[in-house]
C-alpha cells in the first residue's frame, strides 16, 4: 500500500501519467489472483477512487467498484474466513471452525464436474502426504442433490473432511464466489484465508514454503 502511495504521489505532477498509474495498477490488483493482491485492490479503490481522486471516473464504474468491495471484502485475503456449518455423510454438522488444523484446504468440489474428478483424486494423494502435518481438507459438495456425491465417496474412500448443505449452498457459493469448480482456499489455523481460489499446483507450492 506504502508503494501504491509513493507512486502516485511522484505521478501526480503529470495528469496523463497519474491517471495511467492509477489505472494500471487497479486492473492489475483486480485481475491478479496471487495472495495479498485483493487487498491492495481495495486500498486503491477505496482510497482514490472512492475518495474522488480519479475525477476521469464516471459514476457507472464507481458504482462498479463499489459493488466489486461489497463483493470481495468477505474473502479477502488475511481476513478470517467466513464460517460454513455443514454436514457429513452421516447427518452430523461439522462446522469448519471446529476443525483442530494448522492448516485447512477448504475444497469446493463436484462430483459430476470433469474437472473435479480430474483434480480430485490428485488432491487426495496429495492431502496423504502431508495430513500427518497438521494439514486438513474440508471438503465442500456443491450439488444439490447429493447422490452422486455419496457414490463417488463410497466409491473412492476418500477420508477427509466431506460435507454439504443442499439449502445454504447457493448462498456459500455465492459468499466465496466459488465461479468454477474445483475451488481451492488454503486457511491458518485460525481460519484466515491465506491464498484463494488456487490451482493444486499452486497450493502445493504454498504448502512447500509454509510447511
Amino acid at each position: 500500500a506504502k508503494s501504491c502511495d509513493f507512486i502516485l504521489v511522484k505521478a501526480k505532477s503529470n495528469e496523463l501519467v497519474y491517471r495511467y498509474c492509477m489505472s494500471f495498477l487497479k486492473d492489475y490488483f483486480e485481475k491478479s489472483n496471487q495472495p495479498w493482491m485483493d487487498v491492495l485492490y481495495t486500498y486503491l479503490a477505496k482510497k482514490y477512487y472512492l475518495e474522488g481522486k480519479a475525477s476521469w471516473v464516471d459514476t457507472n464504474e464507481i458504482l462498479t467498484i463499489k459493488a466489486n468491495i461489497k463483493r470481495i471484502e468477505p474473502i479477502l485475503t488475511g481476513r478470517l474466513s467466513p464460517p460454513i456449518e455443514f454436514m457429513d455423510t452421516l447427518g452430523r454438522v461439522i462446522p469448519l471452525y471446529s476443525i483442530k488444523a494448522k492448516y485447512t484446504i477448504l475444497y469446493f468440489w463436484d462430483a459430476d464436474c470433469s474437472h473435479c474428478l480430474e483434480i480430485t483424486p490428485q488432491l487426495w494423494e496429495y492431502y496423504k502426504t502431508v495430513k500427518d502435518k497438521e494439514v486438513e481438507v474440508y471438503a465442500v459438495t456443491i450439488q444439490q442433490i447429493h447422490y452422486s456425491w455419496q457414490d463417488y465417496l463410497r466409491k473412492h474412500q476418500m477420508n477427509w473432511i466431506n460435507v454439504y448443505e443442499p439449502f445454504k449452498i447457493q448462498e456459500v457459493y455465492n459468499t466465496f464466489q466459488v465461479g468454477q469448480t474445483p475451488c481451492i482456499f488454503l486457511l491458518d489455523k485460525d481460519k484466515r484465508i491465506l491464498c484463494k481460489r488456487i490451482s493444486l499446483e499452486e497450493l502445493k507450492s504454498y504448502l512447500k514454503m509454509l510447511l
